[in-house]
């Protein structure tokens, strides 16, 4: 099976803050869509994951601020983010090239 590398995001573009950008924020999520009960245990390990002192000393020298939450918290966040970008991309009338 072919392998592949990808470089990690930082790699190819430095963060707002690292950019000079100041007072900007940013957000990135990940996201597995599979059944609940999965779901749910998933978050779970991944919470106490990032409560370790060295997982999150990693993301704080990135400039990065952790948060957590439930997957229900989630995916309301995204729809709520979601509506936001509509409403922007709607009154801006930004089309797709």
């Amino acid at each position: 099976m072919e392998q592949r590398q990808f470089r990690h995001h930082r790699d190819a573009q430095p963060s707002p803050p690292h950019a000079g950008h100041r007072g900007h924020a940013a957000s990135s999520r990940e996201c597995v869509t599979t059944s609940r009960r999965i779901v749910q245990r998933i978050n779970a390990e991944v919470g106490k994951i990032l409560l370790l002192p060295a997982t999150a000393g990693k993301f704080k020298a990135d400039g990065a601020v952790l948060s957590g939450g439930t997957p229900q918290a989630f995916g309301n966040r995204i729809a709520r983010e979601i509506a936001v970008w509509r409403e922007t991309v709607s009154a801006l009338s930004i089309k797709v090239e």
